[in-house]
Formats: structure tokens, C-alpha cells, sequence
């Protein structure tokens, strides 16, 4: 079933916002000691990317093999068989394809591995179904060893007394003894298939891995997940032995990799050499500058000779790939000129901007300095400070990403470059060729200190019949209509005091902080205003949801009686994160009961309640050391190439707009037995008529392109403006204070910070 409705959707958006160093804080952390912007020539590999052979349907599981090989998990449509490919990584082609060729017609491989011989060990689910008594039906795990060339070597049904068991690791150490976790537990079986002892663990095991001498080591959370235990199974105690734990930062979030000499870990930003029980660990790979997304690689493991290989993600391309990397010998890593770009948060969009810039250009190099490294578990915001700053400080880099760092600071000091100068001074750039109301709403004093390359706009929506068919309203405007409508109406479902205040606090800070000048107008009545708003609604959320209808695929209600608040005027109006033409379309039917709405937006004293949200923002340093290749990497991020890989965002780009426009109002269509294409339309019951929901109509089209073309205003989120006012407010909220004594204790407070930060 699904839910329409952007109640979710804003409110995972406002979590994003003021959790965002949560979500990314710890993603490339890999200790205080970790520097990206360090070009090391020892740490270079060369990568070789590899599309999928045509031979198989999909990349699986990759694992090396003593001889050198490649061994993917697949399935061959020829054959109609699941298969375990061995391809030559030097070309990428399939040498080998080894056969599930078991006789039970449910059969599948849960796991493989290639063993210290060669040998190819898979575990495999088979299922076997008892039609006349289908209470009789069982699954059978069998242990499959087959050399490299598909010879069976052992076909064993392992020992297995569990009822219900799910292995979903599995590893076989120098002995042949095979261990695997699942069900909170980790089995051991012999080499005959017997269970020869089970060890219970309070937590999922969510790494098993050997070492070069054999032994295996596992982790797993202690029972509050604060802390991840790295253990080694012990065969003869027939116990876990635990050698070390770590927080859930830095090692603790990183991927773990066998290797011929010994362990390796992964974080997304390095690869190092590794000792699991003293946590010592050298860099031996840095994946930004050897052009890759470490965070895109998964799936590694290590050849024999050194070379890395693993599956990756092109999001550019947005395809699966196979990836081997080779050291470079540093004499072969070719110079170029360095450009340093800094980051307060890990972002993965932006590391996918890097790797593609780096790997097309030939002569600038962007070095990421990623200020996540200093995130800890106790502060998550601890590389975002530090990077606020350093950047104060004078300690600048060519390139920034915004994040939510304070950018009006660093305009009002000089810190950033104009970027309107390097548009008009590059004659194959033209700004007519995008969206210049979003560049004005970036603007400072008529100058472009930033640019986004895709954004979402957040709003409100409401029906015409209640609003009117023009956005924009004041405080005011909101009280007439409430004025008129029944005891009990609501004004929205599920916000509370503080929600309503932060969206309206940061919906239109523009409108309280002029970060240029460095003043603020907090106690010019507008935010009292404000304050006696979000008092109406309750201090806790009781009910997340919109009263929107759930409906089935089909667009049928799973209760027509259900009540929908917002069709039936119960609620006025609906919050909305704002990224694709359907979204309109889908409200209308589904939440407000057929009815035409409008992009009213949040009130507001000038009526602009709907700003933009960019999810990744870029700045260039006035004084930075490569300002032409800084440029040429904001000119990339605003280029077809990087424009074309966004998703769930609006372009900058004008001329995207019309394949947005032709995709949303394409009717619904599947593919039939015979291969012919079928339209269909969706239907949805409304006050007991079915009604059929159609597409995207042009109406609807240009309400998003009116609201797109008009937006000025940024939303911004600014952690100490928020500290400010979520500390002063709560005397309010509790009556210890009038609005107006908050208003003015948070016009004092917010003006010393920002003098401050002058």
C-alpha cells in the first residue's frame, strides 16, 4: 500500500536539516589523524572500471581467488541457471561460468567464498515442496565445494537443528571448518556437515572476517548499539573472544577486508593496512584522489598481487560496475594543479562531483578536506565547528561547501569570491541558460557568493476554495480564514510549537537576519507574531500523519468511510517538500479530495512563505590559489553532464525542464505478456464515486513553473540562530514570558552573535 502524502517528506527534510551532521557526521570519519587533502603519490591506485559482461544479468557477490581471478555470484539468462562467473580482471571478460546444477528446482546460493586451495565453497538454500502435503515442506542447506573449474568436490547437507534459520555470513577457515552467523548466533559445522558447536551473541553479527593465519573475527553491538565488540571465534573454547570495542564513529563505521598479508579496512575515504586487535592502521589507498568514491565501492576484497577489486556505482551513469585497482608507482601519478575543496559534513553528491571533475580534467586536481574526520560520537558537529573556524581565521581553501555552515559571516568579511564575475567573464557560459531567480536568491548586495546546482523549494499548499488561486499570505490572512471555519478546524495536522516556529523561524530568515550587515529584527512584532502562531499547537506530535487516505495501488481507499481531514476541510492546510511536477497532481486526488490547490506558502509579513532548499551549495574563496580551476569545477556542477545525474531535485538548468514536463505527463503504462505496451489510469474513490486521477495537466505544470520562476528566498539554517531561539522560546511555550519579552531577549542574543562574528 502507499500513503500520499508530503507530510513525511517535509519532516524527513526539517530532520535533515537540523540532524544533518548526525546523518553524515560519522559516513567518512576515520579518525582525528585522517587528512584528505594530503595528495600522497604512494597512496594512488589506478582504477579500471568494468561494465557488466553480457554474458550475466546482474554483479553479485565478488570474491578473489588465489589464482588471480575474479569470482561474481550471477545468473545466466542463456541458461537460465544461477551461476558463479570467473572473470579475468586485466579485461574484464568472463572466463568461466560454473553452473547451479542442482536437481531441486527451488535452489539458490546464499553465500560463497573461495577457500585457501582455490576451491569454490557456496551455501546454498534449496527448497523442497511437498505439494500433496505442503505442512511437509522444507528448506535444506547444503554445503557445495567445486574447484575452479566446476568439478564437485562435496555436496553435504549441513547439520542444521533450527527450525527457522537464516545464515547470512559465512566464512571457512585453513581447517575447513565452516562458520556462519545468523539468528543471533554463530554455527560451526565440520567438513562432513556436522554442527560441531553454536556460540549465542546478544546482537546481528554484522561483519565476519579471516585473517591471513586463519582465524575469524566477528563483530557485533552491545545491546544499545553504542558500541561495536570485535571478537575472534575460538574453535577449541568453542566461545567468542573478545579483543577490542569501538564507538559507533570513525573504525567503528568502517568496512573491513581480507587480505593475502593480512587485513585491510575501508572507510570511504582511505584504505589501510590493518591490525584488528590493537586497532593500528596505515594508509595504503586514498580513494578521492585516485578517482574513485570509496563510498560507492563495495564488495572489496584483495587479489593475490595487490590489486584491489570490488563492485561500484556509477551516478552518473547510474549502473552497477566492477572495479580493479592497481598501485601506481609514485613517478607515474600525473601532476596537476591542486585545488582544495572543504567539507563540514561528508557529502555524498559532492564526492560523486569530485571523482567525475578529476577524472576528465587534465589539469586541475580537486583535493577533499573533509571536516567529518572530527566528528566524534559524543558531537557529531565537531568537524562542522571546526571548520566555522578555521575558515574565521583566515584558514581558507579554494573551494567550500556551504552545508549549513553561517555564509552570510563569511560575505560580510570578504572570505568569498564573486561568482556573477567568473559567469560573465567566461564566454561559454551564459547565465540566460538557467534558473536566475534562484542565482538572485543566492545574491548578497547584488553580488552571487554561492551557487546550488539543483534545489527543492519548500511550501505550503492549501485548496483554492479556502485561499484563493494567489500564493502568498499574512499571519493576518490565516486568522480570516480560521475566523470562518467550525470550532475544531485545524490549521495543520501533526506540527508542533516548536516545528511551526523553526519552519517559520527559517522559511523566512532573510526576513529577521541580514547576515551583510549583520544586524537582526526580531523584536520588530513579526516574530511575537510567531511565537503566539506556534503556541496554538500541541508541544508534542500525537499524530504524525496528515489524515490523508491510505490507498491501495490502484488508488482505492483500504476504508472509504475513512475520514481525510483535508478533503473535508477538518485541515486547512498541508506542508510541502517540493521536487517534481506529479507532486501537485497527487495531492489534489489523494489528499484534498479533487480539488485545485495553490502554493500558498507559510504566512509570512511579506507573503513570501516558500523558499528554496538546496541540498548542496558551493563557494569559491577570494583569495583562492586555482580560482580558474575552482571555477571550472562550479561550472561542471552546473554543466549537462552533473545536471542530468540529479534526482528528486529541480535543475538549474532551464532546458531539463522540458524532459521533466514529458516524463510526468506520459500516461501510466506497463508491458504486457506480449511484449506490447498497455496504458492504464489510476482511479481514486472520492465521496463514494470513483473518479480516475489522470496525469500532470498543463494547469497544474505552470502553478510549478509560476512558483519555481518567482521563489527569491533561501531557507537557511543557522545551528546557534536555532540554539537561540529553542532556548528562549520554551519560557514562552510555559508562560513564564510574554512573546514580546522573548522577542526582544532573542534580538539580543542573536545580535551579539552576530557582532560577534564580524
Amino acid at each position: 500500500m502507499r500513503k500520499f502524502s508530503t507530510k513525511r517528506l517535509i519532516a524527513l527534510a526539517l530532520t535533515g536539516i537540523l540532524s544533518a551532521s548526525l546523518l553524515t557526521g560519522c559516513g567518512g570519519g576515520g579518525g582525528k589523524e585522517a587528512s584528505t587533502v594530503d595528495f600522497d603519490k604512494n597512496l594512488i591506485y589506478k582504477a579500471s572500471y568494468y561494465k557488466k559482461p553480457e554474458e550475466l544479468t546482474y554483479l553479485g557477490d565478488i570474491q578473489a581467488g588465489i589464482d588471480g581471478k575474479i569470482y561474481a555470484q550471477s545468473f545466466s539468462e542463456k541458461d537460465q541457471k544461477e551461476v558463479i562467473a570467473r572473470i579475468n580482471p586485466d579485461d574484464g571478460k568472463v572466463e568461466k561460468m560454473i553452473m547451479n546444477d542442482s536437481k531441486e528446482e527451488n535452489s539458490w546460493t546464499m553465500n560463497f567464498i573461495v577457500d585457501k586451495d582455490g576451491n569454490i565453497c557456496r551455501l546454498k538454500n534449496n527448497y523442497i515442496m511437498d505439494e500433496k502435503n505442503p505442512e511437509n515442506s522444507k528448506t535444506v542447506f547444503k554445503l557445495e565445494k567445486i574447484d575452479s573449474e566446476g568439478k564437485e568436490i562435496l555436496n553435504q547437507e549441513l547439520d542444521i537443528k533450527e527450525q527457522e534459520f537464516y545464515p547470512d555470513r559465512m566464512e571457512i577457515d585453513n581447517e575447513g571448518t565452516v562458520i556462519l552467523s545468523g539468528n543471533n548466533a554463530i554455527y560451526a559445522f565440520d567438513d562432513k556437515g556436522k554442527q560441531a558447536f553454536k556460540i549465542e551473541v546478544p546482537t546481528y553479527v554484522d561483519t565476519m572476517i579471516k585473517d591471513k593465519d586463519g582465524t575469524i573475527y566477528v563483530s557485533n553491538y552491545t545491546e544499545d548499539y553504542t558500541t561495536r565488540i570485535y571478537s575472534k571465534v575460538d574453535k577449541k573454547a568453542k566461545e567468542l573472544v573478545e579483543v577490542r570495542r569501538a564507538d559507533n564513529a570513525g573504525t567503528g563505521m568502517a568496512t573491513l577486508i581480507s587480505g593475502k598479508d593480512g587485513m585491510y579496512i575501508n572507510d570511504g575515504i582511505f584504505m589501510y593496512s590493518y591490525n584488528i586487535e590493537t586497532d593500528e592502521k596505515t594508509k595504503v589507498l586514498n580513494w578521492i584522489n585516485s578517482d574513485v568514491n570509496g563510498s560507492n565501492a563495495y564488495n572489496i576484497c584483495s587479489l593475490p598481487d595487490g590489486r584491489f577489486v570490488g563492485n561500484t556505482y556509477n551516478e552518473l551513469s547510474q549502473e552497477n560496475e566492477m572495479i580493479v585497482l592497481k598501485k601506481l608507482p609514485p613517478e607515474e601519478v600525473k601532476d596537476k594543479k591542486l585545488i582544495t575543496l572543504a567539507m563540514p559534513y561528508t557529502d555524498y553528491s559532492l564526492k560523486v562531483a569530485v571523482v567525475a571533475f578529476n577524472r576528465q580534467n587534465d589539469e586541475y586536481r580537486i583535493l577533499v578536506d573533509d571536516y567529518a574526520q572530527y566528528a566524534t560520537a559524543e558531537d557529531y558537529n565537531a568537524g562542522a565547528e571546526k571548520m566555522n573556524t578555521d575558515l574565521i581565521s583566515g584558514k581558507m581553501p579554494d573551494l567550500i561547501s556551504v552545508g549549513n555552515l553561517p555564509i552570510g559571516t563569511y560575505t560580510s568579511k570578504g572570505l568569498l569570491a564573486d561568482l556573477y564575475e567568473k559567469m560573465d567573464g567566461d564566454s561559454e557560459f551564459n547565465r540566460s541558460d538557467y534558473m536566475e531567480n534562484i542565482f538572485k536568491a543566492y545574491e548578497k548586495g547584488g553580488k552571487l557568493y554561492s551557487v546550488v546546482p539543483a534545489f527543492n523549494v519548500q511550501t505550503v499548499i492549501a485548496k483554492e476554495d479556502n485561499v484563493g488561486k494567489t500564493p502568498g499570505w499574512t499571519m493576518e490572512d490565516l486568522e480570516k480564514l480560521m475566523a470562518d471555519k467550525p470550532e475544531g478546524t485545524e490549521i495543520f495536522k501533526g506540527e508542533t510549537q516548536e516545528s511551526i516556529l523553526m519552519r517559520g523561524l527559517f522559511l523566512a530568515t532573510d526576513q529577521y537576519i541580514n547576515y551583510t550587515e549583520g544586524t537582526c529584527s526580531f523584536d520588530s512584532g513579526e516574530f511575537a507574531k510567531l511565537l503566539n502562531f506556534a503556541k496554538q499547537f500541541p508541544k508534542e506530535n500525537t499524530d504524525a500523519e496528515t489524515g490523508a487516505v491510505e490507498v491501495t495501488t490502484s488508488g482505492i481507499p483500504v476504508t472509504e468511510e475513512e475520514d481525510n481531514g483535508l478533503a473535508k476541510d477538518k485541515i486547512m492546510l498541508e506542508t510541502c517538500y517540493l521536487y517534481s511536477y506529479n507532486q501537485i497532481h497527487d495531492e489534489k486526488y489523494y489528499n484534498f479530495g479533487g480539488k485545485e490547490l495553490t502554493f500558498i506558502g507559510f504566512p509570512t509579513a511579506n507573503k513570501q512563505g516558500s523558499a528554496i532548499t538546496g541540498n548542496l551549495e558551493v563557494a569559491l574563496s577570494s583569495k583562492a590559489a586555482q580560482p580558474d580551476g575552482a571555477w571550472a569545477f562550479i561550472k561542471y556542477l552546473l554543466g549537462d553532464e552533473y545536471q542530468s545525474s540529479r534526482s528528486y531535485e529541480w535543475l538549474m538548468k532551464k532546458s531539463a525542464y522540458a524532459a521533466l514536463k514529458e516524463k510526468a505527463q506520459k500516461p501510466d503504462s506497463y508491458i504486457d505478456e506480449n511484449g506490447k505496451e498497455q496504458i492504464y489510469e489510476n482511479t481514486v474513490f472520492i465521496n463514494g464515486k470513483e473518479v480516475k486521477v489522470g496525469k500532470v495537466t498543463d494547469e497544474e505544470v505552470k502553478k510549478v513553473d509560476d512558483l519555481l520562476s518567482s521563489i527569491t528566498q533561501v531557507m537557511r539554517y543557522d545551528t546557534k540562530v536555532q540554539e537561540i531561539v529553542s532556548e528562549e522560546s520554551g519560557a514562552f511555550f510555559s508562560g513564564q514570558k510574554s512573546a514580546e519579552e522573548v522577542a526582544k531577549l532573542v534580538q539580543n542574543r542573536v545580535q551579539t552573535y552576530l557582532s560577534e562574528s564580524k
